[in-house]
């Protein structure tokens, strides 16, 4: 699969491998909130979108490629 980046709308890109895609914005969202840039986003546990500011803490996830060969465990010697 390959990754494409499309516009979502108020300068926001997504970077997808899926070809299904749906915007889900909670109502009123993406904006500016109290003036401050919110240039990343949250899902929230109803899937609805949320932008958000991104210098404040939060968990996230990341998806990257399975090595190809699986790195084998290295043994240590026993004193």
């Amino acid at each position: 699969m390959t990754n494409i980046e499309k516009e979502i709308g108020n300068g926001w890109m997504a970077v997808i491998t899926e070809m299904a895609f749906s915007e889900n914005w909670k109502e009123g969202e993406p904006n500016t909130y109290q003036g401050r840039e919110e240039d990343c986003g949250q899902v929230w546990i109803n899937g609805e979108w949320n932008d958000y500011i991104c210098s404040s803490d939060s968990f996230y996830v990341c998806e990257k490629p399975r090595p190809s060969t699986p790195k084998a465990a290295s043994k240590q010697p026993q004193p």
